[in-house]
């Protein structure tokens, strides 16, 4: 995930890139995905919800999670 024009480079380089709603025009333009939420509130925890579902493995760890607590 990345919000300016320093992180292009790297995230060109990743399978799946996100950006967070308030990044920078020219990344939203060039990522993968751009989250619903801004960063500071909730953007990764947004990426990581979305890569664990597409996954098949969001509703398992919840329920793991559930368990131990």
């Amino acid at each position: 995930m990345g919000d300016d024009w320093l992180d292009l480079p790297v995230l060109m380089q990743v399978g799946c890139s996100f950006a967070p709603a308030n990044a920078a025009a020219e990344v939203c333009r060039q990522v993968d995905y751009v989250t619903e939420r801004s960063g500071g509130h909730g953007a990764v925890r947004e990426a990581c919800e979305l890569i664990l579902e597409a996954k098949g493995l969001l509703s398992q760890l919840l329920n793991k999670y559930m368990q131990t607590t």
